[in-house]
């Protein structure tokens, strides 16, 4: 889907608390990512993490745009802890889009009852990151000096509660260090 117009062009150092909270939940309600103008590196995740608590409430695991995208590190470690071939798991679990291997939504390793993930030790990577991964379409130069390195800027998933609730946090947090 895409991001709802009014907000494709918004000043955030001007948003008001109760526009940011109108903003995430159109950005909900479109199943759109909120990106932050924060690098996607690994201090920033980290930091960004430790605030995460997870209220187990499946929402990661039982809807999406595509499905869980995986690497072919992924389908190794998960191959190997379900102990069958890469071959058979691919066949059994994974479906391709753009040349690409993908669990489906539901994703067949949640188990509703529990809220538990039954592959959680040997999960894919981009499980491992929820809410939280680096965005497709912003990117940030890290220095003053405008040929540095670009890197992605995080985007976190609304979807999740606790994402959120992250997001409406650092965004408010952004804005009032970014008013002048």
């Amino acid at each position: 889907m895409e991001i709802p117009e009014r907000w494709r062009k918004t000043n955030l150092a001007s948003m008001s608390n109760s526009e940011i909270e109108e903003m995430i939940a159109d950005m909900r309600k479109a199943d759109r990512s909120v990106n932050l103008p924060i690098p996607f590196l690994p201090e920033t995740i980290h930091k960004i993490s430790a605030m995460f608590h997870c209220k187990r409430c499946g929402r990661c695991c039982i809807g999406g745009a595509e499905g869980v995208f995986l690497n072919q590190l992924d389908i190794k470690r998960l191959s190997k802890g379900m102990e069958m071939s890469e071959k058979q798991f691919v066949d059994e679990f994974t479906f391709i889009s753009d040349g690409r291997h993908f669990l489906p939504f539901p994703c067949p390793f949640y188990d509703a009852k529990s809220s538990l993930c039954i592959v959680y030790q040997f999960r894919p990577d981009k499980c491992k990151l929820f809410p939280f991964y680096p965005s497709s379409n912003i990117t940030i130069t890290q220095d003053t000096n405008p040929s540095a390195n670009k890197v992605s800027a995080i985007s976190i998933s609304v979807r999740c509660p606790e994402g959120r609730d992250i997001a409406m946090r650092l965004l408010k947090s952004y804005r009032d260090s970014n008013k002048r």
